[in-house]
């Protein structure tokens, strides 16, 4: 700065400043400390203002921190420099799973020096096998502080973090890993998680009560009455009804052709004659079939909440069925996945594929209908559940010879089961064939339950389908005599139908 002083002449000392143009610097900031396991570079909208630099981090590293630093005039950075921290992107999961997780409020490592793990596994393995690291003297804290992991973006997580899963529902039942942990690799121990519905539960099964028997994963199998048909019939023994299903669809008539038993919530297994057209030797038209669920409560009630009307998208007839009659099975596609509730639940196919069944006592369900065609209709329909006995398929051979039946559909692909006679003051029901099943205590001895604990047991244990009722078996069959019925052997066919079941 230049100073000039008033002379006593009226003159000013010196000669008169001016300004020039000369060399301006800006302030630059130290380079900010190395980012381990990631780098900094600068940021793209910086050139010309104030130096801007943003931050990245390695693969399987995750930034935790402010993403930029600026700067500033008095040559510090406006913000300290983020760390990049080993994670893990949470698996995603459906709405039935339930998940809790498990922070690690030490996240541990292993020296080297100190450890006292086998050679065998390393820290990974023993997480992956469901082992929670512990403080100790093989083991200390790593280097990221707490601050740092709260920062951490939301659906990702840090090394070592847990999370544990269960089912939102006891209806379902968990596949995959109960617990997986988020490894070093970036990847989760473990198996996908998901849920899916608990087969063959049937808490409310009495041996001593089977009129109240409604069974959760028996169906009722309609089909579209023909185009050239205003009312569609279903033939029983010397009489023929009808039946108008719903039909708002389009004032259209169905009748009740089958039962069918609910594998999952997307498949119904069938016997194939009810959904083949003989005379084409095909399926019939998908559009053209069913699914009622939940028919068998049939308050008015019940029936506005409990029945669960399912579209089928596509028909799978076994291949050899056309050729073998005895090979009398089909899948049904759902459009739709059925609802799971109390009510409505598979039933479990059974454990492997043939073998002889040893049981000889099982239980099987019809849908009957009323004997005045004026009562038919969604809330008429009942279902029916008999203590049946299993046995060899000679004896149905031979009653059906004798009554002059044709058995070339009998064969080791079928079960011969007997039903004992009704009470002779009641009147012969209209029954449509149905399903057979079994608790899974009865595959390998004569069950015999005679108290509520084993009835319990049984019905805890997973209900399995063994046969599938096939029209034929109505040939011989009096409500007043001992009823021999033929069923397709669900287990001779059980690779088959999980192929389509999947």
């Amino acid at each position: 700065m230049q100073q000039r002083t008033c002379l006593p002449n009226g003159t000013w000392s010196g000669t008169a400043p001016s300004c020039v143009k000369g060399p301006t610097s800006l302030v630059r900031c130290a380079p900010p400390p190395k980012l381990l396991h990631g780098y900094h570079r600068p940021a793209l909208d910086s050139a010309g203002g104030a130096e801007t630099i943003e931050f990245f981090c390695k693969t399987s590293y995750i930034l935790s921190g402010n993403h930029q630093s600026t700067c500033l005039s008095n040559g510090s950075w406006s913000s300290r420099s983020p760390k990049c921290v080993r994670v893990c992107r949470e698996p995603r999961v459906s709405e039935l799973v339930r998940q809790s997780v498990v922070k690690p409020h030490l996240l541990l490592r292993q020296r080297s020096d100190q450890t006292h793990l086998s050679s065998r596994y390393s820290m990974d393995d023993l997480l992956s096998a469901g082992f929670i690291p512990l403080t100790s003297g093989g083991l200390s804290r790593e280097k990221n502080d707490d601050t740092s992991l709260a920062e951490i973006p939301r659906g990702f997580h840090p090394v070592y973090t847990s999370i544990d899963y269960k089912c939102a529902s006891p209806l379902y039942r968990n596949k995959g890993s109960s617990r997986r942990t988020c490894l070093k690799t970036g990847r989760w121990s473990g198996h996908y998680v998901s849920c899916s519905p608990v087969c063959g539960k049937f808490d409310a099964f009495s041996r001593h009560n089977l009129s109240d028997a409604q069974w959760p994963w028996h169906a009722a199998i309609y089909i579209r009455s023909p185009p050239d048909h205003t009312v569609s019939t279903y033939t029983s023994p010397g009489r023929i009804i009808t039946d108008q299903q719903g039909a708002s669809e389009e004032s259209t008539f169905w009748f009740l052709a089958c039962s069918g038993a609910l594998v999952a919530q997307h498949r119904v297994l069938v016997v194939a004659q009810c959904v083949v057209d003989k005379n084409k030797q095909q399926h019939i038209q998908p559009e053209h079939v069913k699914v009622v669920i939940g028919k068998q409560y049939h308050t008015p009630r019940d029936v506005l909440k409990s029945q669960h009307h399912l579209r089928v998208s596509e028909i799978v007839v076994h291949p050899n069925f056309f050729s073998s009659p005895d090979s009398d099975v089909a899948v049904l596609k759902l459009k739709d996945k059925a609802k799971i509730r109390e009510r409505v639940l598979p039933v479990c196919l059974p454990k492997t594929q043939g073998g002889e069944v040893t049981a000889q006592e099982a239980y099987t369900a019809r849908w009957i209908l009323p004997s005045n065609p004026r009562h038919l209709g969604h809330s008429a329909t009942l279902s029916l559940t008999k203590l049946v006995e299993l046995t060899d398929v000679t004896h149905c051979e031979r009653e059906f010879a004798q009554g002059g039946a044709h058995t070339t559909a009998i064969s080791d692909n079928s079960l011969c089961v007997i039903s004992k006679p009704s009470s002779p003051q009641s009147a012969c029901p209209i029954v449509i064939p149905g399903i057979t099943t079994m608790p899974a205590v009865f595959s390998s001895t004569r069950a015999v339950l005679s108290g509520h604990e084993d009835t319990h047991r049984a019905s805890s244990a997973g209900w399995q389908l063994l046969g599938l009722e096939r029209a034929t078996s109505f040939e011989k069959n009096n409500c007043n005599q001992p009823s021999y019925t033929v069923h397709t052997q669900i287990a001779n066919f059980q690779d088959w139908i999980e192929q389509h079941v999947k």
